[in-house]
């Protein structure tokens, strides 16, 4: 029996080889990181964490010790978790620094030298966290209350039991250019509509997110109204509202 190879079959052989040792050699190659900052991860924590308050503060917009007092209370209540590789305190640096700074995960990657997929993973770990606490430090109006703007003046007499001002408004949105039509409003502007309500001392005191900026405001409340995501007003309150959210007095 011959054993000899034909040229085609020495060929493939050699190919063979010398991919085989391609590869060998890319992972024998040292990999260099991405980031390459000296503060990475868990020592950006503790060197955010022993910086002046003040640099704290203009970081996350929140001071240091009600920060703490957060971290503490979270983990107290198992809202939010130490995980294999990232600490609860990091998670949440992540998440205040993206929504504080309107930030990216990209550009909130540079800032404190971690991956994307890291924080991408640090913000949706925690972005619930927060909001469980609301009944406990947010107490809804009970609609007793007149505003002293209206209670002060007689012309506004008419008003004693409306408690404020509900509308959709436009805020600008980064969308990719193939996903922007149904974001684009009848203002021409890529944005989301949302649902806002306001009392009458200027403070917002409902929101509703998500709605591509082409939605009608009727349909963003009707919608609201129907997955219970807006509480109903008092029976003895009301709120004023424009023409485009009429039909729901």
């Amino acid at each position: 029996m011959s054993y000899y190879l034909t040229k085609h079959q020495k060929f493939l052989l050699i190919s063979l080889y010398f991919m085989l040792a391609c590869i060998v050699i890319l992972e024998l190659e040292e990999h260099q990181p991405f980031h390459t900052g000296f503060l990475r991860g868990n020592d950006y924590v503790q060197d955010l964490l022993a910086a002046p308050p003040d640099r704290f503060l203009q970081v996350l917009r929140i001071r240091k010790e009600i920060f703490l007092e957060l971290i503490d209370e979270l983990q107290e209540k198992g809202l939010s978790n130490n995980s294999k590789y990232i600490r609860a305190t990091e998670k949440m640096m992540h998440f205040l620094y993206i929504i504080s700074n309107g930030q990216s995960t990209q550009q909130a990657g540079e800032h404190s030298q971690r991956g994307q997929e890291t924080i991408y993973k640090s913000f949706h770990g925690v972005v619930e966290a927060p909001c469980s606490l609301n009944p406990e430090y947010f107490t809804q109006p009970t609609g007793n209350m007149i505003p002293k703007v209206i209670s002060q003046d007689d012309k506004y007499s008419p008003f004693c039991h409306c408690i404020g001002v509900i509308d959709g408004t436009f805020i600008p949105a980064k969308v990719l250019l193939r996903d922007q039509g149904p974001w684009r409003s009848r203002k021409g502007i890529i944005s989301q509509n949302v649902l806002m309500g306001v009392n009458f001392d200027m403070s917002i005191s409902y929101v509703c997110v998500g709605w591509v900026g082409s939605t009608h405001d009727s349909r963003a409340l009707t919608n609201a109204l129907n997955n219970n995501f807006f509480s109903h007003p008092i029976a003895t309150t009301w709120l004023m509202q424009d023409t485009h959210l009429q039909e729901h007095s």
